[in-house]
């Protein structure tokens, strides 16, 4: 035995932790399952064997060597082996991870686990994350790899070991990196899991502002403010072990669930296997910036159970603080940090602020701060006409657009097979999405330059509605394998010319065209590229020209389905890109976008069978095998896990993945909004949405979902000035007058400006709003909120008049009418029509129902239907069944219409206390879509509990107006 750590004991034979044995003595359980106390999976010893090439190669990278001419390894773990090594591609030093040979031959849920660690650490970009450049899957062998930033320096352990202890200076500029780091990982959903003083490498500022010369310029002056403090700059090594928050309910778990991480520095929650979050980090921090100041941890033991005791009774031995001269602001953020319950202890945000106050220069600011009131009393009023002229000026800047900001218009089709329009609109796709990859520009989504014409005269006013200083245009024309591609880049306020080039080409190097054209417009603008977005714009892909063209049409096709969502035009998309794989299997976008296309279709359209799902993901899968930083890729993984199985945090870490890659790409940041708002984080939501608006300002589904948002939280006035800009932007958009409509109705009860929502609309959108929230679990998606106005003013004859109308084949369209007849004669008080309606929709709802048993909506319209049939307890049943399917935990937008749904058949069932609690909890909370008090006020469905106490208190009462604080 060897102790490795104060108060830790390890075993010499393999390392491992000693832990107390069933006979309570000390016994390294690693040991003792190889000897035969585990499953032979768990125990096996790992090949040393890693499958490399003759002379070190393993693909394009060269394993160095050490002196005596062995494999220079820097680690070896359970998963895998590090080497330092060259990327002969880029001539660069990498640290190489390589997945253990007889696991990735013996264990395919280990290899999926170091897929998952891989795209963990893959997912964060900071300044003081080691960077992962590149990950993927060796086909020769199957074998997986991540090349990562070669570190050199020494770690925070071995510079207190080597020199002592640091001052409280050093010690907070070391936290506050670290801190800065840990919220990066936060916004990925992710946990570090083993904090500790041996995974912080301390790197002089002096390199650290070579390896920072390619970083945006504010991360190289952070790094020029360290060099003149003296503080070392930090590097976070070993996200290998991080584990996604919340992955209770996916079974397969970034990494085993058993104990993971150091004891001596880790939290609580490790030791009791909960749930994990940032705050789990926070409390290693806390432990590891102990060690920096003291030398020592506060918690020692020789075992899990000694330290996790020791976490739980003993006080924090704050002598050692006092011994080292800590400042008494450290001390208390220390014990704040040391909190036993994660709750107690400070968020990232907080973590930063305090830091910052307890630092040097904020102690010297509050010295003088006193003295600096008298002066700034006597300059005030000079001050305030200062500062009153630069708001002007500054208020008028901003309507001037960014220099480095461009759209790019749709390209003229000049072959004379307009047929070809497919292929102008693919080559404007492909360098606006090499172009999004820069961070230095700001670059216009397709979306809202596709409704303007090519080569428009009116450039200066189109820049100034898209908010850009450039505007790219041209055209293409194709004759057999010809290609002829002419583009410019004009200056839209001086009307000048930048650049322009024609290219007469073959078919074949189109995409070298491409790349050319992206490379000189961001030399033209002058923008500044990373070494990966300089390497994203010079690859250029080997594809076959017959396979990039099926592409291109099912690009054209999937657009198409988007803007309009029908089966066939996802069908033709699908086609395409199936036949593209046919000839190029090794095409990654194209198995991204047949992904993206089926999860879309399985989204608005109807849902796929389980089966399907797994066959979509296996093509992501294949997609990110081949090309593991396909930002195309990335974002169809995010929507499988968002819209395949509602699994947000890890649907974040792939649309946050893909706006690392493509940080121009506006519809990853909406999807993002779209997460953060289902998990009832609204705010992050607002601020995601404006972001994906200034990247797509024409796109109408923004604004309406911004308002949809404000709808939610009770805003009604900024809901509905949000749905008046998307009508503005597209004034046929049936979706935001129905959001409109909800926020003038639930705001006020006035049904008359509720009505005025569709003024300007063509007469026959009014009956498509029955069809746009047939998602929804409350009797007016049923009707269509048009038809429901007539409900509210008791006008039943006039509503009933609507279905009597036939939608022609649609079976979804005519299960929807019957089971409105129906439950619009339950509100109108017609048992005997409610019932002759029922009875007619009955089998073909319950069929329904067999054949998709998870369909909410089929629950809803069979619960009315019960209940226009007397049976109350079938209702409330099948009711309760689509409620608890969706609730307001999993989906803070969703889930409240379904509490609404179901209130409503409670207090039709017999069930009036149940339906009153509810609707007071809705009003509790964001559900402003769902419940007002001026539509209860008015809405005939609560007729039968209209007249009791407690529902007329509720109407008296209060409702939530905003996020919950």
């Amino acid at each position: 035995m060897q102790p490795a750590l104060p108060g830790i004991w390890t075993c010499a034979t393999c390392g491992g932790v000693l832990e107390e044995t069933p006979g309570g003595g000390l016994g390294c359980m690693s040991c003792l399952l190889r000897a035969g106390f585990g499953s032979e999976e768990e125990v096996a010893q790992h090949s040393t064997q890693d499958a490399l090439d003759d002379g070190g190669r393993f693909g394009i990278y060269e394993i160095d060597r050490r002196e005596d001419g062995s494999l220079y390894e820097l680690g070896r773990g359970a998963m895998g082996v590090t080497y330092r090594a060259t990327d002969t591609s880029l001539q660069r030093k990498v640290a190489l991870k390589i997945i253990k040979t007889d696991i990735a031959e013996r264990s395919a849920d280990a290899r999926e686990r170091f897929v998952r660690e891989a795209r963990a650490a893959a997912a964060l970009r900071h300044e003081n994350i080691a960077t992962v450049y590149e990950f993927g899957m060796r086909l020769e062998t199957a074998q997986y790899f991540y090349a990562m930033e070669l570190i050199e320096g020494e770690t925070l352990d071995e510079r207190v070991h080597r020199a002592g202890p640091l001052d409280a200076r050093s010690t907070i500029g070391i936290a506050q990196q670290v801190t800065s780091a840990l919220a990066a990982a936060e916004k990925h959903g992710l946990v570090h899991r083993d904090l500790k003083p041996a995974n912080l490498m301390l790197v002089n500022a002096d390199d650290a502002e070579v390896m920072g010369s390619d970083q945006a310029r504010s991360k190289r002056s952070k790094i020029r403010a360290l060099r003149k403090s003296g503080i070392p700059v930090i590097k976070i090594i070993d996200f290998g072990l991080a584990k996604a928050f919340h992955t209770a309910t996916d079974p397969k778990s970034l990494t085993h669930d058993r104990f993971v991480g150091t004891p001596a520095f880790a939290s609580p929650e490790q030791f009791e296997h909960s749930a994990l979050d940032v705050r789990s980090d926070i409390y290693s921090l806390g432990e590891t910036l102990w060690f920096a100041l003291t030398g020592k941890t506060p918690f020692a033991g020789h075992t899990l159970s000694v330290i996790h005791r020791a976490q739980k009774s003993n006080a924090l031995p704050v002598e050692q603080l006092k011994a080292a001269h800590v400042p008494h602001r450290l001390k208390s953020l220390l014990g704040s940090m040391l909190a036993f319950e994660p709750a107690s202890r400070p968020g990232t945000g907080e973590l930063a602020a305090c830091l910052q106050r307890c630092s040097p220069e904020a102690r010297s600011v509050r010295r003088t701060r006193a003295a600096l009131a008298l002066a700034t009393a006597i300059v005030f009023g000079v001050s305030t006409l200062f500062l009153a002229y630069r708001s002007r000026v500054e208020n008028a800047a901003l309507n001037v657009a960014p220099e480095k900001s461009l759209a790019v218009l749709p390209f003229e089709n000049r072959s004379e097979d307009k047929a070809n329009a497919y292929f102008a609109d693919g080559i404007q796709d492909e360098i606006l999405t090499r172009l999004s990859k820069i961070a230095d520009l700001k670059v216009i989504s397709r979306t809202s330059t596709k409704q303007y014409q090519s080569r428009p005269a009116n450039l200066r006013e189109i820049a100034k509605q898209l908010g850009v200083a450039n505007i790219l245009d041209g055209s293409v024309q194709k004759v057999a394998d010809q290609v002829r591609v002419n583009v410019g880049l004009i200056n839209a306020q001086t009307n000048s010319h930048l650049w322009a080039e024609t290219y007469d080409r073959k078919l074949t190097d189109i995409f070298v065209v491409e790349s050319e054209i992206a490379k000189r417009i961001a030399e033209a603008l002058q923008a500044n590229l990373s070494p990966d977005e300089s390497h994203a714009l010079a690859s250029t892909r080997a594809h076959d020209a017959e396979a990039y063209d099926l592409f291109l049409k099912g690009e054209y096709e999937l657009h198409q389905a988007e803007s309009s969502p029908t089966a066939e035009a996802y069908h033709r998309a699908d086609a395409f890109y199936r036949q593209a794989l046919a000839r190029d299997p090794n095409f990654a976008e194209a198995a991204a976008e047949l992904a993206r296309s089926r999860l879309s279709r399985h989204w608005f359209i109807s849902p796929l069978a389980p089966s399907e799902l797994e066959e979509v993901k296996l093509l992501i899968d294949r997609a990110l095998a081949l090309a593991p930083n396909s930002p195309e890729a990335h974002f169809a993984l995010g929507l499988f896990f968002y819209w395949g199985h509602r699994q947000y945090e890890m649907a974040l870490t792939e649309f946050n993945r893909t706006l690392e890659l493509q940080p121009n790409n506006a519809l990853a940041r909406q999807y993002c909004a779209w997460v953060y708002r289902r998990r009832g984080e609204w705010e992050r939501s607002l601020a995601d949405s404006q972001r994906a608006q200034e990247l797509d300002p024409r796109d109408a589904i923004i604004p309406r979902n911004i308002g949809a948002t404000y709808l939610a939280l009770r805003l009604w006035k900024n809901a509905e000035r949000a749905e008046l800009r998307a009508l503005a932007i597209d004034p046929h958009n049936a979706v935001a007058a129905i959001y409109l409509l909800n926020s003038r109705l639930n705001a006020t009860g006035d049904v008359d400006s509720a009505r005025r929502a569709f003024d300007g609309l063509p007469e026959g959108i009014k009956s498509v709003t029955r069809e746009s929230l047939a998602t929804d679990g409350y009797v007016a998606s049923i009707s269509g909120m048009w038809v429901y106005l007539d409900v509210i003013e008791r006008r039943f004859t006039e509503a009933l008049q609507e279905f009597e109308k036939e939608p022609g084949n649609d079976e979804r369209a005519h299960l929807q009418l019957l089971a409105g007849r129906a439950a619009l004669s339950v509100l109108a008080g017609e048992p005997a029509a409610a019932k002759l309606a029922g009875e007619e929709a009955l089998p073909l709802l319950e069929a329904r129902l067999r054949q998709e048993p998870d369909d909410t909506f089929a629950m809803t319209e069979l619960s009315w239907i019960y209940l226009a049939l007397g049976r109350n307890a079938d209702a409330l049943r099948l009711s309760k069944q689509a409620t608890d399917s969706l609730p307001v935990e999993k989906d803070a937008m969703e889930g409240p219409n379904f509490q609404l749904g179901l209130a409503q058949i409670e207090a039709r069932a017999g069930a009036p206390e149940q339906a009153i609690k509810r609707l007071r909890r809705l009003l509790s909370i964001p559900a402003g879509g769902a419940v007002s008090i001026a539509a209860l006020k008015i809405d005939p469905v609560w007729d039968p509990i209209r007249n009791r106490p407690d529902f007329q208190q509720l109407l008296s009462g209060p409702e939530q107006i905003g996020p919950n604080k």
